[in-house]
């Protein structure tokens, strides 16, 4: 049985529908993201140390403030780039095993199920926020 958007209040809950899609991509935000080419690394300088460990758990290497993200499978959408790299801290269950840690980046605790529009945060298609704003937007079309 598919979740309902309606009653699902929790991410951890609609990872079974959407296969935990924030925890499988990295979203860079650039001028001219139709130069990338696949196997290209894309360099970077991150002096967050929060989003620094977010990349990291998403296979990038980190030396200093520098991040480097080889480019393998990637979409544009906008100006936006979106690279599958799956988080390494993502279990078979589709769990976080940082989540109980203390250690997530900050950019994973700020997804809560109250915020609809998170910002700053590239929701996915399938994402639970995408589909309650959709049903928001529906409600307020009809108010």
């Amino acid at each position: 049985m598919e979740p309902d958007p309606k009653t699902c209040n929790n991410c951890l809950d609609w990872h079974q529908h959407c296969g935990a899609e924030c925890c499988r991509t990295i979203v860079l935000q650039l001028k001219d993201p139709s130069s990338i080419k696949q196997g290209s690394v894309f360099r970077f300088k991150e002096r967050d140390p929060s989003m620094r460990w977010y990349y990291r758990l998403h296979g990038a290497r980190i030396s200093r403030e520098w991040v480097e993200i080889i480019i393998n499978e990637f979409k544009v959408v906008g100006n936006r780039l979106v690279i599958t790299a799956q988080c390494e801290a993502l279990t078979d269950d589709l769990r976080c095993s940082e989540y109980t840690t203390g250690r997530r980046p900050r950019i994973c605790k700020r997804l809560g199920p109250d915020d609809l529009s998170p910002e700053g945060v590239f929701v996915t298609p399938n994402c639970l926020y995408a589909h309650k704003k959709a049903l928001l937007d529906e409600l307020g079309d009809h108010q």
